[in-house]
C-alpha cells in the first residue's frame, strides 16, 4: 500500500513553479508490482471523466506519474488551477516526491489523500471493474464536496485573479475567501459579500421576515404562516386552503420544500420531514406558473432564468429510472456543486410527483412524453433552466429591484412564480415565494453560459480599476535585510501608512510587535496582508523561507536585492553563488513598479542587465560606478553616495537631475561600528521609498 510521508505547501515563485504547488512523498513498498499502464480503457475513461486533466492517464506510465495526475484532475475539479503537476523518484522506484498545481492550499492535502486512496484501491483489486472504480470516486467526491471550494466562489476568484485581485481561501472548515490586502480586503462566501449588511442576512435567511418584509412594501407574497408541528401545519393548510407550499423557515437549496400540496395527507407527509429536524414550517399558498430566479446587484437588475424541474422525455423504450440514469451521463452535470448542473436523485418527493402522474420508476412513457420528477425547479435538486433576461417585463425588473432594496440586499436572488413572464405580475398575478441573500449562480450559467453575472457581484466590493492592493516592498540578501525593512517602514509610518513590517525580528503592525521571531516567510506576509489595520506592507524575504515555502504573494510594487553572498551556500539549498542569485531573483522578478538593486555587487549588476533601465533603481557607493553611469545613460535612476562640500551624503540621479537626500552625519553617528552597511541600507530604502512614489523631500525629511 503507497502511504504518504511528508506534506508541503509552497506558495507563488517556488523551486517548482511560478504558481503555489502541493508536495509530498510517498512510500511504494516493495512488492507493489501494480503499474499505471496496466489500467484499461474503460476504467481510465471513467477517472478521465471525473477529474479531468489535459494531460490524460493512459499518459502516465509508472505508479506516482498516475498519483501525480489523479492528484491533479481532483485540483481542478475543486479549485482555479493551471495544468501543472510533476515527480521525481529513487533509482529502485520505492520512494517518490510528487508536486502539484493547488491555489487553495487548504484543499492541497484532501487532493493528495484522495490520489493515493484511488491508487491503492486499484491496486488492490485485480482487474478492477467499471463498478469498483465508480464506487471509488464516489467516495472521493463525498470527501472532496464539503472542503472543496463550490462553483460560485471558484467563479468568483477566477474573476478576480483575471483582474489582478489577490485572493485566498481564509480556512479549510468554510469555503469563505478573502479578497484584497490589509485595510482594502473584502470577503466572499460565495455570492454573499462583505459589503452585505448583518440584518439584510438575518431577514432573507427566514422566509418568514422575508415575507412580512416584502407585503409590507406592497409586493407580493401571497397567504402564509409559520407553525410548529405536524397538526399545526396541516390545519393551518386547511384553513389556508389548497394547494399550499410547506417549506423549513430557515431552509435552503430547495431542501425539504414541497409545493402544489393538495391534500390534508399531503401537507401531513410534507411537515413531517421537516418536524423531523425540529424546524419551524412556514405554510404559503401557492402560486401557479414557472419559477423565475432573478439576480439582482447592487440595486440593479443583472439577469433572469426560468428554472424548470428535474425531468426526463420519454422514447418508448426506456423506463423512467434508466431515463434518469441517462440524464446523470450529461457531463455538465455532477456530485453537489462539483459542476454547473446536479446529479437527479431519485427519493420520495421523486416518488410522490410521479404518483400524481399516474408513473412510478419502472414506467415507461412514450416517445417524446415529458415527465416531471420534482415540484421544486431549483439546479441543486437536479433542474435546468432557460434565460429569459431579454423578455422579462420592465414590471418584474422593478419588482425584483424593489424587494432587494426592501431587505437591504447587496446581492439578491428574487425568486418570483408567474405564468408569464413576459406579462407585468399585476396582469397575470404570481408572486414571490423566496428571496436568496447568496444566490447560486448555476441557473444562469445553465440558461446562458455567455452571461457574465460574476463581474457585477465582484464590482460591489472592488469597482472597475480597483485590484484591492496595499502599497508592498519586499527585501531580501544576504546582509542587511532586517534593517533596511526597518528604516523603509520608519518612512512609510512618517507619511501617514499604519505599516506592516515582517522581518527576522518578527512581525509589527504599525507600533506594535505582534510576534517575535522569523518572520522573514510566507506565516509573517500572511499575517501582514490579513490585518485590517495595514495599509501599507514590508516583507524581508529570506533564503530559508524561499526554499520552504515559495513567496506568499505573487507580486509586489517594488524588491530589492541587496547583496549575494556565500554564507547562504548549503547543503539544503544552492551549491554555488550563482545559485543563491537565482533563488533570490525570484523575490525581483515580482516587482511590479521598481527594482532595487546593488551595483557594487557583481550577481546584482548581472541582474541588472537584463531588466529594463527604466525599471531599476541602482544604488551604490560610488557614483562613478559604470553599472550606474550605464542605468542613468539609459533612462534608469540611482541612489548613490558622493561627497560635496557639505561633506558626505546620499544623492539620487535620474537622467542628468541630481538632487541631495540626507547627510551621512545625520543618518549615523561617529561611534558606529558598522557605519558603511547603515548608509548602503539607508540607500536601499530610500531607493524603495522613491520607487512607491514617496516625494524626495519627503523620504529625506523621514530620514532625518
Amino acid at each position: 500500500m503507497i502511504t504518504i510521508k511528508w506534506t508541503k505547501v509552497l506558495f507563488w515563485r517556488n523551486r517548482f513553479a511560478e504558481h503555489p504547488v502541493f508536495t509530498f512523498g510517498i512510500d511504494l513498498p516493495e512488492p507493489f508490482e501494480w503499474q499505471a499502464f496496466s489500467i484499461n480503457d474503460q476504467v481510465r475513461e471513467i477517472i478521465n471523466d471525473a477529474f479531468p486533466v489535459g494531460h490524460q492517464y493512459a499518459v502516465a506510465k509508472t505508479v506516482h506519474e498516475f498519483v501525480a495526475r489523479v492528484a491533479l484532475g481532483i485540483q481542478k475539479t475543486y479549485d482555479v488551477v493551471p495544468e501543472i503537476a510533476g515527480t521525481h523518484h529513487d533509482s529502485d522506484l520505492t520512494e517518490a516526491t510528487i508536486h502539484f498545481a493547488c491555489r487553495d492550499v487548504h484543499f492541497g492535502m484532501v487532493a493528495a489523500n484522495a490520489a493515493v486512496f484511488l491508487t491503492n484501491q486499484l491496486a488492490a483489486i485485480e482487474g478492477s471493474s467499471a463498478d469498483d472504480v465508480e464506487k471509488s470516486i464516489d467516495q472521493i467526491r463525498k470527501g472532496c464536496h464539503s472542503p472543496g471550494m463550490d462553483q460560485t466562489t471558484r467563479a468568483l476568484a477566477k474573476a478576480a485573479s483575471r483582474r489582478g485581485i489577490p485572493w485566498f481561501r481564509i480556512s479549510s472548515t468554510y469555503r469563505d475567501i478573502q479578497l484584497g490586502q490589509g485595510h482594502k480586503q473584502g470577503r466572499l462566501r460565495e455570492s454573499m459579500t462583505s459589503a452585505q449588511s448583518f440584518l439584510a442576512g438575518v431577514y432573507s435567511n427566514s422566509k418568514d421576515l422575508t415575507c412580512r418584509t416584502i407585503q409590507k412594501v406592497g409586493l407580493p407574497s401571497g397567504k402564509f404562516a409559520t407553525v410548529r408541528g405536524v397538526e399545526m401545519a396541516v390545519k393551518t393548510a386547511e384553513t389556508m386552503g389548497f394547494p399550499v407550499v410547506l417549506k423549513p423557515v430557515h431552509g435552503h437549496k430547495g431542501e425539504d420544500v414541497a409545493i402544489d400540496l393538495r391534500s390534508s395527507d399531503e401537507a401531513r407527509d410534507a411537515a413531517s420531514k421537516i418536524a423531523k429536524k425540529n424546524w419551524p414550517v412556514l405554510v404559503q399558498s401557492f402560486f401557479p406558473g414557472a419559477d423565475h430566479r432573478l439576480l439582482v446587484v447592487g440595486g440593479r437588475f443583472i439577469a433572469a432564468a426560468r428554472r424548470v424541474p428535474a425531468s426526463v422525455v420519454g422514447d418508448g423504450v426506456l423506463s423512467i429510472s434508466t431515463l434518469i440514469d441517462k440524464a446523470n451521463t450529461d457531463p455538465r452535470r455532477g456530485f453537489g456543486f462539483s459542476r454547473v448542473m446536479t446529479l437527479i436523485t431519485i427519493d420520495d418527493e421523486v416518488r410522490r410527483i410521479l404518483r400524481r402522474q399516474g408513473l412510478h420508476l419502472e414506467s415507461v412513457p412514450g416517445g417524446g412524453q415529458a415527465v416531471t420528477l420534482r415540484g421544486t425547479a431549483n439546479i441543486s435538486t437536479g433542474g435546468s433552466a432557460i434565460d429569459v433576461t431579454d423578455t422579462i417585463h420592465p414590471d418584474n425588473i422593478r419588482l425584483a429591484e424593489r424587494t432587494a432594496r426592501a431587505l437591504g440586499l447587496q446581492v439578491a436572488g428574487v425568486d418570483l412564480i408567474c405564468p408569464d413572464i413576459t406579462r407585468s405580475w399585476k396582469e397575470v398575478g404570481g408572486g414571490i415565494c423566496e428571496v436568496n441573500c447568496c444566490p447560486g449562480l448555476r441557473p444562469h450559467w445553465v440558461a446562458n453560459p455567455s452571461m457574465d453575472v460574476v463581474a457585477p457581484i465582484l464590482e460591489t466590493i472592488y469597482p472597475v480599476g480597483e485590484q484591492g492592493r496595499i502599497p508592498t516592498a519586499m527585501i531580501t540578501g544576504t546582509r542587511g535585510e532586517t534593517s533596511t525593512a526597518q528604516i523603509l517602514a520608519g518612512i512609510l509610518a512618517k507619511v501617514g501608512h499604519v505599516v506592516g513590517c515582517a522581518t527576522t525580528s518578527g512581525v509589527e503592525i504599525g507600533n506594535e510587535q505582534i510576534w517575535q521571531g522569523n518572520g522573514a516567510g510566507v506565516q509573517g506576509a500572511a499575517t501582514v496582508m490579513i490585518d485590517p489595520l495595514v495599509t501599507a506592507a514590508v516583507l524581508e524575504i529570506g533564503r530559508e523561507g524561499l526554499l520552504e515555502r515559495g513567496m506568499y504573494l505573487e507580486r509586489c510594487d517594488v524588491a530589492a536585492l541587496l547583496n549575494v553572498e556565500g554564507e547562504e551556500i548549503g547543503d539544503n539549498g544552492p551549491t554555488s553563488l550563482e545559485s543563491v542569485a537565482s533563488l533570490k531573483r525570484k523575490v525581483v522578478d515580482a516587482a511590479q513598479e521598481a527594482v532595487v538593486l546593488n551595483a557594487d555587487d557583481k550577481l546584482c549588476r548581472d541582474i541588472m542587465a537584463d531588466l529594463p533601465p527604466t525599471k531599476v533603481i541602482a544604488f551604490s557607493s560610488d557614483p562613478r560606478n559604470p553599472s550606474v553611469e550605464r542605468v542613468l545613460a539609459a533612462g534608469g535612476t540611482s541612489v548613490f553616495m558622493r561627497t560635496s562640500e557639505a561633506g558626505n551624503e546620499i544623492a539620487l540621479a535620474r537622467g542628468s537631475s541630481v538632487e541631495r537626500i540626507v547627510g551621512i552625519a545625520e543618518i549615523s553617528s561617529s561611534g558606529e561600528t558598522n557605519g558603511n552597511q547603515r548608509v548602503a541600507n539607508t540607500m536601499a530604502a530610500a531607493s524603495l521609498a522613491y520607487g512607491l512614489g514617496i516625494p524626495l523631500s519627503t523620504i529625506a525629511s523621514c530620514l532625518r
